[in-house]
């Protein structure tokens, strides 16, 4: 079949309409309250102008598979006849090449959609109130401007596995997505718009790329999982102001903007009680939350933060909360002992941060934090998945006595060697005195007669090594006192030379 135009419309067709690979010059006119009640056929035709569907009704199946329609596919809703557009069996627009745009607004499409490997040369509108009862299939497919399905309901599950979005794809303005979404490998050139829509499935955009922004904000609901794993975003993640449910992996994602979990209260994340937020490996060029207290901020109550990087954080709040860098250093460890991880890079990273900005009092605060974790973990019973494992006797001994004698040798804590250096002074003095059996030993005498023994290599007074191992033998307990007492001085001694070298700061393995 050759024509120049196809009138169809404000017919009646009882039986199947077969018109495949047919050529028609000019435009295929099946609107204006057509009614097909067989299927129409129109697989490899060859549509000139533009191909007119709207308010029509299609009860079964309709193809287009591999056609090619040189202006725009007009199978939206007829505003002008207030009348629907109605596909009660599938849409089958597998492979179909469409010129301008294709239009689908407001339209019903009681079962499947295929555009699977479709290529549209420009926008594509599915949004102002369509509904698609079946599958949307919109895999390996391009579309050259714009993907809107704002404000629609599908009911099943939505996939642009693999897609190439050379504009925006607007998921938001108030959508519900009842089944699965799948963004898995998906190009978007622009931004990645789910503000203030419904998501009552999972939704994945497993090494997606958008090289725009990435807004889940904004009141949007998610109920189900959001798999965000190696994505890469060209400008910001912002999940502010929105409801999750379930559990947000970001594992691996590159964010070059940033990454916004709330500024305020009011613009806060809102996490349920199943939720979780892994942020493993993900780096982010900027990282902004809210935070009041360990029960009140923008996290989950499980988030796990194992190879986060971020360049910088904050990027500007009014609210004393939510200025990052002024924020006082305990907030940041309380976030940081949220991690349900053992890592000790979420401290070191934070901590690096915080010298560049010239607060090393945060630095180390946060690493002495990070230091007594791992001690915590070494003497527990149970690991991060919540086995049992065997205690690491050494490693939490060796942990406890640097935190008891130069207190990791971060910053001021070094201080503590002092109290330890007085009172065993102090002990080996009350010996001599009245322990000792020699005479007339008096208290200046003996306190320094007692630091001698503490410092190593150094000998202040010879005298004072013969009044405690000398020709006058003194009681056995005396003798095995101060050799254990050399003992010490030598390990406070190479406990201070390496918290000077920085070699106790060094947090080594989780």
């Amino acid at each position: 079949l050759r024509t120049r135009n196809l009138l169809m419309n404000r017919s009646s067709f009882e039986d199947d309409v077969d018109i495949t690979n047919a050529t028609i010059d000019g435009n295929a006119h099946l609107h204006d309250r057509a009614s097909f009640k067989g299927r129409l056929d129109l697989s490899g035709a060859k549509i000139g102008g533009t191909l007119f569907m709207a308010g029509a009704t299609f009860e079964k199946r309709v193809s287009l598979n591999a056609a090619t329609v040189e202006n725009a596919a007009v199978l939206r809703r007829d505003d002008a006849l207030d009348s629907h557009t109605r596909f009660q069996g599938p849409l089958d627009l597998a492979g179909a090449n469409i010129g301008r745009m294709l239009d689908m607004k407001g339209a019903v499409f009681e079962e499947e959609v295929v555009l699977y490997i479709a290529d549209i040369e420009g926008p594509a509108h599915l949004g102002d109130g369509a509904t698609v009862g079946g599958e949307l299939d919109l895999a390996n497919a391009r579309i050259a401007a714009d993907l809107i399905m704002d404000g629609s309901t599908f009911e099943k599950e939505v996939s642009l596995n693999g897609a190439r979005v050379q504009g925006s794809a607007q998921l938001g303005g108030g959508a519900t997505f009842k089944g699965r979404v799948d963004l898995t490998g998906a190009r978007i050139a622009a931004n990645l718009e789910m503000d203030g829509s419904t998501f009552e499935k999972d939704i994945s955009l497993n090494s997606a790329t958008v090289e725009g922004s990435a807004f889940l904000r904004d009141r949007a609901r998610f109920e189900g999982a959001v798999d965000l794993r190696a994505e890469k975003i060209g400008a910001n993640l912002e999940m502010d102001g929105s409801t999750f449910r379930g559990d947000v992996d970001v594992t691996g994602c590159a964010i070059s903007g940033g990454f916004l979990l709330g500024r305020t209260r009011g613009t806060s994340a809102d996490w349920g009680e199943l939720a979780s937020l892994t942020l493993r490996n993900a780096h982010v060029g900027m990282y902004q939350d809210w935070w009041s207290s360990r029960t009140v901020n923008a996290w989950p109550e499980r988030y796990k933060l194992e190879g986060f990087t971020y360049e910088r954080l904050g990027w500007g709040s009014g609210e004393k909360e939510a200025d990052m860098m002024s924020r006082p250093v305990g907030y940041y460890v309380d976030w940081l002992k949220g991690d349900t991880g053992s890592s000790a890079q979420p401290y070191e990273h934070l901590a690096q941060h915080f010298r560049e900005a010239g607060q090393p009092y945060k630095a180390d605060r946060v690493l002495y934090a990070a230091r007594e974790r791992q001690r915590r973990k070494a003497w527990s019973r149970v690991d991060d998945y919540g086995d049992e494992k065997p205690r690491e006797w050494l490693r939490a001994f060796g942990l406890l006595t640097l935190c008891l004698t130069i207190g990791y040798g971060l910053g001021g804590r070094y201080i503590r060697v002092l109290g330890w250096v007085f009172g065993l002074t102090l002990i080996g003095a009350f010996m001599l005195i009245f322990v000792g059996t020699v005479p007339g030993v008096q208290w200046p005498q003996a306190v320094f007669a007692s630091l001698d023994q503490l410092l190593p290599i150094v000998t202040l007074d010879a005298a004072h090594d013969a009044l405690i191992f000398g020709d006058r033998a003194q009681p056995y307990m005396v003798v095995v006192y101060f050799y254990w007492y050399k003992l010490m001085g030598w390990v406070f001694g190479s406990f201070l030379i390496a918290g000077l070298a920085g070699l106790t700061q060094r947090t080594g393995r989780a």
